[in-house]
């Protein structure tokens, strides 16, 4: 081998070696920048093994810096897991270890990062800031210094510092997992867990990739099952749980995550498995509390030995363990047990308004005085604490008892008068009077509250209720798509959804339950909501699928299980309905579902099994109103009726329900047995005077039963009693009685009796001249109102039956100033605007009716009748573009209107704009290929645009399914002129020409036509006196005397 060979292989060794030590030099220079990532991410861990930690960060050699990072990690042992032990072991041992090492080494930039994750272990956070200030400044930095500063920032919870410092940190090292994953802790502290769950889910994706050892990845999925469980992501949350229980069986964190997430998804049994080993690691009392709500879920009695241990493992939280079990023992039936338990709790904690409240509810009547000695601990508590929580607290315990309705109305005024613009009180009175179907009112109430606070869902939540429940559907659904981008709510949803479907919009209504079911697919209220829509809208076999999607979020919910029995029942599928109702009690046994029970053995014809389930569910269920009412009607059925009655009269010994007393009324009055009847309806009565419907109910059985001394007295004492509103109804109720059962002479006589005895109260004026009214008798009937209006005051209903009496038996003229009137009065209904726009209709005051109807719409969006007014007036005006618009108008076309399409036609042709007129009635005929007057007037404008082929067909198949209809004849003469055939054109002119519905301008069209046929047959002197008839009758028409010149041109002599 020669010596210049020699000298170029020694100087390729050479650069080989050097290349291999540069790639050593790279290598070691970025394994310790991954190493402090690892260990950071991992630090999210309890603890770590010192095998895994000691293998994935050292090599084990004996340097000082291998040292170092062992003698760090040994503070992960388990033995350190408890804060305060790994403090000490970092403070007494590492620190000194770290400091006997030389100054070269402790200035090192991964040196730095342990000295700073010590201090961060040993609580000494500012010193450690003072490092990771060092750190960022280092020209080496690569943004894991500014990740472990906001680290030190969120542990100290200052979260907005954090964020500039992770903002900075982001623009100038992209990339970085450490800075994601503090972003990410970022967004869960400031409640943006949804955010920080895709952001983690990524990274923990690329740090797989990166090749980060299991202590990393473990710490990146711990990080993330936090943050699902915030997300409501319960099955993310408890998937997480599990992969890290496995590796960390005693992370009390991740236990209570799993416990938490099995009972969202209601399975307690898991939950409680959890709860329990949870407690085994961490017995105190908030944990043993824990395990005691998920056993009590699951009816355990274990539960009380878990409420025990909580109460014996510390004092912090013994208001939450009492009141807690007080609840449970109550459902259990130990009753007397539960009060001792808030007694208890009130003697410690006597300002507690939950304990208080709980104790005046299960004490109520068992003392002197309204409410006993839990009523007078709520009253103390509103005497400390006037809020209106508190008084909302006492109205709940008062208006529990019917009896004290009085009162109830007394303390709701009096907190209405403290605190009456209040948001929460706002909302609760409108509310109230939404329950009540108060519309009007509870609308301008749900405004007031959306003034004080634009931004509270539940008012605009109640607006929408409110516009739907009054009708104005296409205003409703603005109303819940603005609660819904200020909360998402299922119920907002459903009731979006309801609104498109009531509008006319099905497709709408379907799309919006499947579009929110797509970006919440675990939602289990929403899926009930839309397993409800469809099975109210007979759609069995869908509902169906969607309880068994419900059946798979919660198991353990037996609602699902009864309404998928529910589903079966109605798909005829009985014995599978039957297995389902009896899985559905052994989750939780409730009346509804024995009486189910009982209805299915019935239909399936197994009536001794079917009256088993109806007495094992009155044996657990003593007296409960629904089983009574499903075993009477049962036993009614099998022709016991007899029994069915002694049955209920028996339970109605003891029962202080009102509900079973009415229902053994209707059977003994349907039995023939009055006198039981009278009395049940009687002792009904006297355990809640103020009921409406029982005052209802008992005043029609005696009107029924011509007793109308006994009447007569009983509406003087509702009189005294019910509340004005309440009394009008009732009156109104006995009104309809009479007039449908044709016993208004009883009526008349009643009502003049008591307005003798009364003379202030409107009401029985109105009925009374109603009932004149449709007796034919209206002189006297209008003397009757107008006395009332004089004499007890104007009223709505008073005011709407003057005017209706005054334009039906003297004039509209007359009546119309009543009209304008009773649409100012803020109780006017679409009702009351309906009849004014009827008046203003037949005084043919087109121009008034129309500004009336357009201002009705302002406040009853989407009504079609006030809409069809306001279409109808606009067309008597003769003014077409106005029509067109009114049509066309952005605020209106989402109103239902089944004519608009043809109106749009016909309008559109009359101005002369062809090619909209047919795009407007191609849906009509898409829909129904055969409407006549669709066709003609496609007809009519496709002959105007020049297509005679389709124009003749639509114009021949219109006269084929009418042949008198006299305008297709017209147009179809036209065509046949344009194709020259003189003979059929005359003939079609001449057979419209004696239609007797020809109009005016019909008429002009036939002369003009029949014109044409004279002057191309050179019968000039019939044309001229043709075409001056035409004009006569045609002229001042915009399309007839633009198309008047073409014809005079071919008249005039060339």
């Amino acid at each position: 081998m020669s010596n210049r060979f020699r000298i170029i292989l020694l100087i390729a060794l050479a650069l080989w070696v050097a290349c291999l030590a540069a790639a050593q030099a790279q290598e070691q220079s970025a394994a310790p920048e991954q190493a402090v990532r690892e260990l950071l991410l991992a630090w999210e861990l309890p603890h770590s093994t010192a095998e895994a930690d000691l293998k994935r960060y050292s090599d084990s050699s004996l340097d000082p810096l291998n040292e170092l990072r062992e003698a760090l990690l040994l503070s992960r042992l388990p033995r350190y897991a408890d804060p305060g032990k790994r403090a000490d072991y970092l403070n007494s041992q590492f620190m000194p270890f770290l400091q006997r090492q030389s100054t070269e080494l402790q200035a090192s930039a991964e040196v730095r990062y342990l000295q700073a994750i010590a201090l961060r272990g040993m609580g000494k956070q500012e010193e450690a800031q003072e490092i990771v200030a060092a750190i960022v400044s280092d020209p080496a930095e690569r943004g894991d210094g500014y990740a472990l500063w906001a680290a030190l920032l969120l542990d100290q919870n200052e979260t907005t510092e954090a964020a500039k410092v992770l903002r900075a940190g982001s623009q100038f090292y992209r990339d970085n997992p450490l800075l994601e994953f503090e972003q990410a802790r970022l967004m869960l502290a400031d409640a943006r867990a949804a955010d920080a769950l895709s952001m983690i889910g990524g990274l923990q994706d690329r740090a797989a990739e990166a090749g980060y050892g299991q202590p990393a990845l473990l710490g990146i999925l711990r990080l993330k099952g936090r943050i699902a469980a915030a997300a409501g992501e319960h099955d993310t949350a408890l998937l997480c749980a599990r992969q890290l229980l496995e590796s960390f069986p005693g992370d009390g964190q991740m236990l209570q995550l799993a416990a938490g997430s099995s009972a969202e998804r209601r399975q307690y049994n898991l939950a409680a498995e959890y709860q329990e080993r949870l407690c085994a690691v961490s017995g105190s009392s908030a944990n043993w509390l824990g395990l005691a709500r998920y056993r009590a879920e699951l009816n355990d009695p274990q539960a009380a030995e878990a409420f025990s241990k909580a109460l014996a493992a510390g004092t912090d939280n013994h208001s939450d363990v009492l009141l807690a079990r007080s609840a449970w023992l109550e459902r259990g039936g130990e009753r007397e047990a539960a009060i001792a338990d808030l007694r208890r709790l009130l003697e410690t904690d006597p300002d507690n308004r939950e304990a208080a409240r709980s104790l005046a509810r299960m004490l109520a009547g068992s003392a002197p005085g309204p409410q006993g000695e839990g009523e007078e601990a709520l009253r103390n508590v509103i005497a400390t604490d006037p809020s209106p929580a508190a008084y909302l607290d006492l109205l709940e315990i008062v208006g529990a008892d019917p009896r004290r309705r009085q009162e109830y109305d007394n303390l709701y005024n009096d907190m209405l008068a403290r605190f009456r613009n209040q948001p929460t009180v706002v909302l609760f009175d409108a509310r109230r009077l939404l329950e009540q179907e108060k519309y009007a009112p509870a609308l301008q109430r749900f405004r007031d509250g959306e003034g004080l606070d634009p931004q509270a869902a539940g008012f605009a939540l109640g607006i929408a209720d409110c516009l739907r429940g009054m009708g104005g559907y296409t205003e409703a659904i603005d109303a819940y798509q603005r609660a819904l981008r200020l909360e998402w709510s299922p119920r907002a949803v459903s009731g979006l959804a309801r609104a498109q479907e009531r509008s006319g919009q099905p497709e709408a209504a379907e799309r919006t339950f499947r579009d929110n079911l797509n970006s919440h697919p675990r939602d289990a209220a929403l899926v009930m909501e839309y397993g409800l829509y469809l099975f109210e809208g007979t759609q069995y076999t869908a509902a169906l699928e969607q309880y068994g999607i419900g059946r798979q979020l919660e198991p353990d919910n037996e609602v699902f299980v009864n309404r998928s029995a529910l589903c079966l029942f109605q798909l005829n599928q009985i014995p599978e309905a039957i297995a389902l109702l009896k899985e559905a009690i052994a989750i939780r046994p409730r009346p509804l579902f024995y009486r189910n029970l009982a209805i299915a053995y019935e239909e399936d014809a197994e009536v001794e099994l079917a009256e088993r389930w109806y007495r094992d569910g009155l044996e657990l269920f003593p007296g409960d109103q629904q089983l009574l009412e499903g075993y009477s009607e049962f036993l009614e059925q099998q022709g016991r009726g007899q029994e069915a009655l002694e049955m209920l009269a028996q339970s109605a010994q003891q029962s202080t329900d009102t509900e079973v007393l009415m229902d053994l009324a209707t059977l003994a009055q349907s039995a023939g047995r009055m006198d039981l009847a009278r009395t049940s309806y009687a002792r009904a009565l006297e355990l809640d005077p103020l009921d409406l419907v029982i005052n209802e109910r008992y005043c029609t059985f005696l009107a029924i039963q011509s007793d109308n001394d006994g009447l007569r007295t009983q509406l003087l004492d509702a009189l005294d009693l019910l509340a004005p509103e309440d009394f009008d109804e009732l009156i109104g109720t006995l009104t309809g009685f009479w007039v449908e059962q044709r016993l208004t002479a009883d009526g008349e006589l009643l009502l003049s009796q008591l307005i003798d005895a009364d003379p202030t109260v409107v009401r029985l004026y109105n009925s009374l001249g109603l009932m004149q009214h449709l007796e034919g008798d209206n002189e006297t009937a209008l003397t009757t109102v107008t006395r009332g209006q004089r004499y007890a005051g104007e009223s709505f209903l008073g005011l709407y039956l003057q005017t209706l009496i005054t334009w039906r038996s003297i004039s509209v003229n007359e009546a119309l100033p009543l009209g304008a009137r009773l649409i100012e009065l803020p109780e006017a209904d679409a009702k009351a605007w309906l009849l004014y726009l009827d008046m203003l209709a037949s005084a043919r005051e087109h121009q008034q009716e129309a500004a009336v109807a357009a201002r009705g719409l302002k406040q009853f969006f989407g009504n079609v009748p006030l809409y069809q007014h306001l279409v109808r007036a606009t067309r008597e005006q003769g003014e077409i573009r106005e029509l067109i618009r009114v049509l066309e108008d952005p605020q209106y076309v989402r109103i239902a209107l089944e004519e608009r399409p043809l109106l749009l036609g016909r309008s559109y042709v009359a101005v002369g704009n062809y090619v909209r007129a047919l795009a407007s009635l191609q849906p009509l005929l898409e829909q129904n290929p055969f409407d006549e007057e669709a066709l003609r007037l496609s007809g009519e404008a496709n002959f105007m645009i020049g297509e005679q082929a389709l124009a003749r067909e639509q114009l021949t198949s219109a006269l084929a399914l009418n042949p008198e209809l006299a305008s297709a004849s017209i147009w179809l003469g036209w065509v046949l002129l344009e194709d020259r055939d003189l003979a059929g054109a005359e003939q079609s002119f001449s057979v419209a020409e004696k239609s007797p519905a020809l109009d005016q301008l019909e008429l002009a069209w036939t002369r003009l036509g029949q014109a044409t046929v004279a002057i191309r047959r050179g019968e000039r002197m019939q044309a001229q006196s043709l075409l001056t008839q035409a004009e006569a009758l045609g002229g001042g028409d915009e399309r007839f005397d633009s198309y008047l010149p073409r014809i005079r041109d071919e008249i005039r002599p060339q």
